[in-house]
């Protein structure tokens, strides 16, 4: 099964290895915060079960860009360009390029391509200053079943007899 972390990790790592010289902080990371920086939150948006042993997961990543000096919006777009083209992996299975994402399943140390269904960008903040890039992606996985209590193979009764007196 592969856990938020593992998501978090791996993506984590595509943004260390693109963007070398921006820090990289989290969601609830707000003051002491250096130039460039890069926020990235995940969000579960749906788990819900596919079959008795698998569920569908369908996570959203945001990812925010604060540069060190002002920039313009041609700035911003090479930036999600950038991105863009290092969520994009060559597939080992069927060898075509496709934006997704690699991450290690944590049960069974395998290798698994995470597709990314979409991807867009905007502007939030109160000045529309912040350059917010979110994608979603979605997956099967599988759930472990959950043992049930063992079946109850002998029970010792103590019975006491009583004879009737007719």
């Amino acid at each position: 099964m592969i856990s938020d972390i593992t998501l978090k990790t791996a993506i984590n790592a595509i943004i260390r290895e693109t963007f070398p010289k921006c820090h990289l902080y989290g969601q609830g990371d707000v003051e002491g915060y250096k130039y460039p920086a890069i926020w990235h939150e995940l969000r579960l948006s749906e788990m819900k079960d596919a079959t008795l042993n698998t569920v569908q997961k369908t996570y959203m990543s945001v990812i925010q860009y604060i540069p060190e000096e002002h920039r313009s919006e041609a700035d911003d777009l090479r930036f999600y360009k950038v991105f863009r083209d290092a969520m994009c992996c060559v597939d080992d299975r069927n060898r075509s390029r496709k934006m997704c994402f690699k991450v290690t399943d944590d049960d069974d140390e395998s290798d698994r391509y995470i597709k990314i269904d979409s991807m867009s960008n905007g502007y939030v903040g109160e000045s529309l200053d912040i350059f917010e890039i979110n994608f979603t992606y979605s997956f099967y996985d599988f759930k472990a079943a959950v043992n049930p209590e063992p079946i109850i193979e002998d029970v010792d009764v103590e019975v006491e007899v009583k004879e009737r007196s007719s």
